[in-house]
């Protein structure tokens, strides 16, 4: 794909309007006005953010005046020239990589939701990779950097919960309950795994527990959506419920159990070096791992999913009664 948008000015005219564009650049980075001035700025003529911008030498890692907008989320800027045609899957248009690729490291790298709902209003794809290269998919990224709560990171872990819930809500939105490496074979948990077992769900910080039932709506989402909730995840082949329980997430595990996930081990699995003897069942495991709340969550569940399944037997409409055949007699009429 070219990112090619129109030019509307040239000339002076146009050299004006970069100058323009120029100022109101400057005037955001400094806070004297706010990031619209940019935007209106560059309405003049669009085609002037895919030109090489002049703030290069003020440490940010953008060549061309989109991807400066991209670095520094200027969601208004960025919808000029989406209007404009640009595709924010276009990596020719922001330096190689797409609109919705992780600026950087760390936990405030990756887009923010309104950055996020504004390229899937335009058609990103939602299963896309947050390197724009690797084999982690965005989805998974920010289950994966779901941390506790501490008072420095507040604002990211409610981002990162808005972003899921986007992502998971967009059609299409990433069905795909793995991630795959360069060379396109599985590897990893996958989405469930990796947000069943967010550091996250297991604070116990009364300020945390709406951010933590977020969570879980998030993973009863994840598997309405078309996350297999009976994938067999890792090198072992292990069952997600399994993985969750191993891992310490009985809570996650019960919520999939409640949703129809198989709760027994397959013949075939290989659980020989996951720290727990064979024959072990899954609530002697919970007990193990997560003490008696976790085997009472699993245990619990079990026996409702028991219950439910004989009351279905109890209430099922008899079958029809079968009924005689009946002879016509020649000469009856």
């Amino acid at each position: 794909m070219q990112p090619i948008i129109p030019a509307v000015l040239s000339g002076a005219a146009r050299e004006n309007a970069r100058q323009d564009l120029d100022n109101a650049i400057i005037k955001a980075l400094t806070d004297i006005a706010p990031e619209s001035l940019v935007a209106e700025a560059a309405r003049v003529d669009p085609s002037i953010l895919l030109e090489r911008n002049r703030f290069s030498g003020l440490g940010f890692n953008a060549f061309n005046y989109l991807e400066l907008a991209r670095h520094k989320e200027w969601t208004d800027t960025l919808e000029v020239a989406l209007e404009a045609g640009i595709h924010p899957d276009n990596r020719d248009a922001f330096s190689g990589r797409p609109l919705l690729a992780r600026r950087g490291i760390g936990l405030n790298s990756l887009p923010g939701p309104k950055l996020l709902g504004l390229a899937l209003r335009y058609g990103a794809d939602a299963s896309q990779c947050a390197d724009g290269d690797g084999y982690r998919s965005l989805a998974r990224t920010y289950a994966a950097e779901l941390q506790p709560l501490t008072t420095s990171n507040l604002a990211t872990v409610k981002s990162h919960l808005a972003c899921l819930r986007l992502l998971l809500q967009a059609e299409p939105g990433p069905l795909d309950p793995v991630d795959r490496d360069m060379s396109g074979s599985f590897i990893g948990h996958g989405l469930l795994v990796t947000l069943g077992t967010a550091r996250i769900l297991t604070t116990t910080l009364s300020l945390a527990q709406p951010l933590a039932k977020e969570g879980y709506d998030l993973l009863r989402l994840a598997a309405a959506r078309g996350a297999d909730i009976n994938w067999r995840a890792g090198a072992q082949d292990i069952p997600v419920v399994w993985t969750l329980v191993n891992a310490g997430f009985a809570k996650s595990a019960a919520l999939l159990l409640e949703l129809g996930a198989d709760p027994e081990m397959p013949a075939d699995a290989d659980a020989s070096n996951l720290g727990f003897e064979v024959g072990t069942s899954l609530v002697e495991l919970a007990r193990l791992r997560s003490g008696g709340e976790g085997a009472a969550a699993i245990s619990e569940t079990l026996m409702r999913r028991r219950i439910q399944a004989e009351q279905r037997v109890q209430v099922a409409p008899p079958a029809p009664a079968k009924q005689p055949r009946r002879r016509w007699l020649l000469g009856a009429f």
